[in-house]
């Protein structure tokens, strides 16, 4: 795991080797048209992703959920119906760790001591044991630009397809 610089530094990212000609995730040198527009899409998202920490809603690809105990059966389930929607809708994102406030989302003051169970991994086993057909999802932890916390934020691609 290693965390970006500049404009990229609200992300935590894995990322595995590449050659030369593959452009980095989050990549700040393109060599080539493609490579320029992979960074300018990059920095593009990520500058959304700073939009929805300080001013989220809900929308068709965007959903907000506080604080789970993703241990419990009933949270997977909520967790699992979110990203079944989203993964219906085409994709989307699922934002954890805020809370309805008087009709504002505002930092759920109830953070976990760990993220862990919200990593990649550990939202996969829930999609795996209770979406079907099984699909991927990638959890990226985004820091909030006024406090410096990280908040999951889950992506589904919503390339799924049921003949």
């Amino acid at each position: 795991m290693q965390r970006r610089k500049g404009p990229d530094e609200n992300r935590v990212v894995r990322t595995a080797k590449t050659d030369a000609s593959t452009p980095a995730v989050g990549g700040r040198i393109a060599k080539n048209s493609t490579q320029g527009a992979i960074w300018m899409l990059n920095r593009d998202v990520n500058s959304r992703f700073e939009d929805w920490l300080l001013n989220p809603r809900e929308t068709l690809d965007f959903e907000v959920k506080q604080w789970l105990d993703l241990a419990d059966v009933e949270h997977q389930g909520l967790v699992a119906k979110a990203l079944i929607a989203l993964e219906n809708h085409g994709g989307g994102f699922l934002l954890f760790g805020y809370m309805d406030q008087d009709g504002i989302l505002v930092p759920d003051p109830k953070r976990p001591a760990t993220l862990e169970p919200y990593l990649t991994d550990a939202v996969n086993a829930i999609v795996k044991k209770r979406a079907e057909p099984v699909f991927q999802v990638e959890t990226t932890l985004q820091r909030h630009p006024h406090t410096g916390e990280e908040f999951p934020l889950v992506r589904g691609a919503g390339t799924s397809r049921v003949p």
